[in-house]
């Protein structure tokens, strides 16, 4: 058994992809403590075989083509005790412990998860375009700290379970996704999101002082949610993205290290540099 399931959705998105491997690599400071696996789809054969491609250049991640999400997640976290959820346009940012985080949860029951992508600099909601109400914040060890999501706010604090960054108990989301059906990671997070009354005996949450990860919403792969926010500064669609994937460019991460957005989500705009440069 893992002690930790590093879960990461993906669709049409391998150069932004290779970014999330490349920083999640650079920054998980025990990252062989949670294996991860890409479970990803594409909408074409061109997809594919970027894909294809992605799976030669990071041979220690397991990649898995989607058939019946549900079933492919359940699967996916029948032998580990934890899980952490991963996106495939989340950045790595900054170090952080799987172990040390793993060990603040088994401390106390009470709490729900560990959130990498919360922090006291998160102040800003995207999503909802609205200021988050901060916490009371209570301090831990290793820069961590802790606070109760059960209490009334609005903005990220309050929406605890969610699927681009987070650390889980496996039994946790096992006994919640059970209930609900979905069929690709939006549903999942509604779902989870909506029966998240199910956890007011762990109204805890863990994060670090500053956050450790971010999305960077700059293009839409999915057209099921009706309610997420369009890049309105930087925008690459998937097809541009892939274009330069196949041209042998990728996204520099070196523009991402130490960087601290205002909020979960920041437009931030890409750097390229050809895989034959790059680490140098």
């Amino acid at each position: 058994m893992n002690d930790v399931v590093t879960l990461i959705f993906s669709k049409d998105r391998p150069l932004q992809l290779d970014l999330t491997l490349n920083t999640y690599k650079r920054f998980s400071i025990d990252k062989e403590y949670g294996e991860p696996i890409v479970l990803y789809t594409t909408s074409n054969n061109e997809f594919e075989k970027a894909y294809d491609n992605l799976k030669e250049e990071h041979p220690e991640v397991k990649f898995l083509r989607e058939t019946i999400f549900k079933e492919n997640v359940i699967n996916t976290l029948s032998d580990s005790k934890y899980l952490m959820f991963v996106v495939d346009d989340c950045i790595f940012t900054d170090s952080f412990s799987l172990k040390d985080i793993i060990r603040e949860l088994e401390s106390n029951k009470k709490y729900l998860g560990f959130s990498l992508r919360l922090g006291k600099n998160t102040t800003y909601c995207y999503p909802l375009d609205i200021q988050n109400t901060i916490p009371y914040f209570s301090t831990l060890e290793n820069s961590m700290i802790s606070f109760d999501w059960s209490k009334h706010g609005q903005g990220d604090f309050y929406y605890p379970l969610e699927v681009s960054s987070s650390i889980y108990r496996v039994g946790d989301i096992k006994s919640i996704i059970k209930l609900f059906y979905f069929s690709n990671p939006n549903f999942l997070e509604h779902g989870l999101a909506s029966s998240i009354s199910l956890m007011l005996d762990k109204p805890f949450l863990l994060c670090y002082e500053t956050l450790r990860a971010f999305c960077n919403p700059v293009n839409l792969v999915q057209t099921v949610s009706s309610t997420a926010k369009r890049a309105t500064r930087f925008s690459y669609s998937p097809k541009e993205l892939l274009e330069k994937y196949k041209a042998g460019l990728r996204i520099n991460s070196k523009n991402f290290e130490g960087f601290t957005p205002k909020g979960c989500h920041d437009e931030c705009e890409l750097y390229f540099i050809h895989k034959d440069n790059y680490g140098n």
